[in-house]
């Protein structure tokens, strides 16, 4: 299956979005994802491979904008999970929230904007 001209779509997620667009993204052929707080461990249950056993083989680029302090995941996801090389980590100081200051959005922006070779808006 196929949603058109390859590298048209760019999938914003957040949370378990992120989980479900990033089983469908090599299939559908998707130019990026980006996700705000990605889901790796509930905090509250055992491990779940199903979370991020695909992160492995994933081809699509992938930023994942994580809090440092995710209760689902924090700073050491990169040392606990196998990530392919497609996945870029970009920590922020928060939550699995995301509550975040106005000063860590502009990092978020920028980074964003870093991958279209765009102008992040102020």
């Amino acid at each position: 299956m196929r949603l058109g001209v390859k590298n048209e779509i760019i999938i914003f997620s957040r949370s378990a979005g992120g989980r479900i667009s990033s089983r469908i993204a090599d299939e559908l052929q998707i130019k990026q994802l980006i996700c705000l707080g990605y889901p790796f461990k509930h905090p509250e249950k055992e491990d779940e491979p199903g979370r991020y056993q695909h992160l492995k083989d994933l081809k699509t680029p992938f930023l994942i904008i994580q809090g440092s302090r995710d209760e689902y995941g924090g700073l050491g996801v990169s040392e606990k999970y196998e990530l392919s090389p497609a996945i870029e980590l970009f920590f922020v100081d928060t939550n699995h929230e995301f509550n975040i200051s106005p000063e860590e959005w502009k990092k978020v922006r920028k980074k964003i904007s870093q991958l279209f070779a765009v102008s992040p808006v102020e």
